[in-house]
């Protein structure tokens, strides 16, 4: 059986403690889970730095854009059940405004670009096809996020943040029968200019949250009603879900951001210990005011984002991993998803078997982890290709995803082992470092 060398896992712990000490991270709750065992969970840290609470391993995290992993396995479900087919258009189930007839593609910014740019004064062109399930379950359905506000990088992402109106902004217009405001916002969103017509390429986008849209109308239940029934439940996942109730709110850490470097010499050289440390150079400052009491609402209407609105604590998310890893059964031996259906959503879907890196023209304004080579995009998850490629050691075939707040996860289906590590630093960059140095680490220790 494969195990873990305790020398090498202490090596880690004692890694995972310098960037706390050196202020680089807030805490960190890391799991590691072989063949359905726990070989290494361990906290480190605070979950409030001023005040010198630590952090447990039994923590709520803010899961953010891990929320997709969960919310597309939600979404396959309905698929095993027959509900939809992948080629499907969305409009059929979504309505009128997601017909092609009714969308448009950005074509430019009018005039000189930088005034049509400051003016929000652009020009489209009819969208030739219809968006599909595999679209949305993949990001090439030509959505956006609005993280780029200039739109010189994404140029839809200008319009997203001048001219959409999130329903959460007026919760009093939300339907009675729309208490998660899903289908609100897709009507909303099915009105803003694709970046691409739908199958060309790859951007990182509100796809997930169309996703949960589709669960409720497939399923004909709330998202957050559909995952308490159908996944959470099963697998044992009891602090996952949308809400923080009031009893379980000491135990979300305060959120923090990262701060670059000041006065860092390019030509500096770094040996022996600070080459742990290094490239991760900067700091962190608190920014836990205001980020909170949205868990903390529990009433509906509620926007329940499935691209990035759940939280749970770093046991919760290995309970998710391992079931995907033991063919879709949980710790019961009850079946919670088809083997078959798991091994699909985690091989590539990108047209013509195409990389990642060959839908993605500007990765360096992707806001994910995907700006690298060797890695493709399956149903809700990315994944390895080629390790040498991606300069990940582990398996071709693992697959994975991470949150903003700087949360990873990946599942290896070689070895049977997932990786679960929960802190909370939002824009923490290099965004691949932690990744990259936890698997030095583990596939280092196994044995």
């Amino acid at each position: 059986m494969t195990t873990l060398n305790s020398n090498v896992m202490a090596a880690m712990s004692d890694w995972l403690d310098l960037l706390v000490e050196k202020k680089a991270l807030p805490c960190a709750v890391t799991q590691v889970t072989i063949d359905g065992k726990t070989e290494y969970r361990r906290a480190t840290g605070f979950a409030d730095i001023a005040t010198g609470e630590a952090i447990s391993e039994d923590s709520i995290f803010r899961l953010y854009s891990m929320s997709k992993p969960i919310v597309s396995v939600a979404l396959m479900m309905l698929y095993e059940e027959g509900r939809f087919q992948l080629g499907d258009p969305v409009y059929r189930y979504l309505g009128s405004k997601w017909r092609k007839e009714n969308m448009s593609v950005f074509a430019g910014w009018r005039g000189d670009e930088e005034s049509g740019r400051k003016d929000v004064s652009f020009d489209t062109v009819p969208c030739h096809t219809d968006i599909t399930m595999r679209q949305v379950l993949t990001h090439t359905a030509g959505l956006s996020y609005g993280f780029d506000p200039s739109g010189r990088g994404i140029a839809v992402d200008r319009i997203y943040n001048k001219m959409m109106v999130h329903p959460a902004r007026h919760p009093e217009n939300i339907a009675e029968d729309d208490p998660s405001m899903l289908g609100a916002f897709c009507d909303v969103l099915a009105e803003m200019p694709l970046l691409y017509q739908p199958g060309t390429q790859w951007n990182y986008s509100y796809a997930t949250d169309v996703c949960g849209a589709l669960v409720e109308v497939l399923s004909g239940q709330s998202l957050d009603e559909f995952l308490a029934e159908r996944v959470f439940g099963p697998i044992g996942m009891v602090d996952a879900g949308f809400d923080l109730v009031a009893n379980k709110a000491d135990r979300m850490p305060h959120n923090y951001r990262y701060v670059p470097p000041e006065g860092i010499d390019p030509s500096d050289v770094y040996k022996a210990a600070d080459t742990l440390y290094f490239p991760h150079l900067g700091t962190i400052t608190d920014v836990d005011e205001g980020s909170r009491g949205g868990y903390l609402n529990l009433s509906r209407p509620k926007f329940l984002s499935g691209g990035g609105g759940l939280v749970g604590t770093a046991s919760d998310y290995s309970k998710f991993c391992t079931m995907l890893l033991s063919g879709g059964v949980n710790d019961r031996g009850e079946r919670v998803m088809g083997s078959r259906t798991i091994d699909y959503m985690t091989s590539n879907h990108l047209p013509r078997g195409q990389g990642l890196m060959d839908m993605v023209p500007n990765p360096e304004f992707q806001y994910s982890e995907t700006a690298k080579n060797g890695g493709a995009f399956g149903l809700g998850f990315s994944i390895v290709q080629s390790t040498q490629e991606a300069g990940l050691i582990g398996s071709i075939g693992n697959y994975a995803w991470g949150g903003a707040a700087a949360t990873i996860f990946w599942c290896d289906p070689v070895e049977r082992m997932s990786v679960v590590f929960c802190t909370q630093v939002m824009g923490m960059q290099p965004p691949n470092m932690l990744r990259a140095k936890l698997g030095n680490f583990i596939y280092g220790a196994l044995e």
